[in-house]
């Protein structure tokens, strides 16, 4: 779920387009987003980084899975502490 790399760290969450509301669900060892926007023309991907820029206040950006629902997303210059204790507060 969580990879440290430098002064980075790397997520793997699994995106779930097109829901009520957003949300993050830490589900055993693994991390679900929901997200209100539909899957077309990346606005779910764009709702996405929004958001956890938003929470976060880090830069985020994709490494990989822009097409898929398993993404995994690199947010700049953070601890994985950072990260656990703003999704949890959620």
């Amino acid at each position: 779920m969580f990879e440290i790399k430098g002064t980075d760290v790397l997520i793997s969450v699994t995106a779930k387009p097109n829901s009520h509301k957003f949300k993050i669900l830490i589900d055993e060892n693994r991390l679900v987003i929901c997200l209100k926007s539909r899957p077309e023309d990346n606005k779910a991907n764009t709702e996405l980084v929004k958001e956890l820029e938003r929470l976060l206040k880090k830069h985020v950006s994709f490494v990989g899975g822009e097409k898929s629902k398993k993404k995994r997303l690199l947010i700049h210059d953070a601890t994985e502490s950072e990260i656990r204790s703003a999704f949890e507060s959620r």
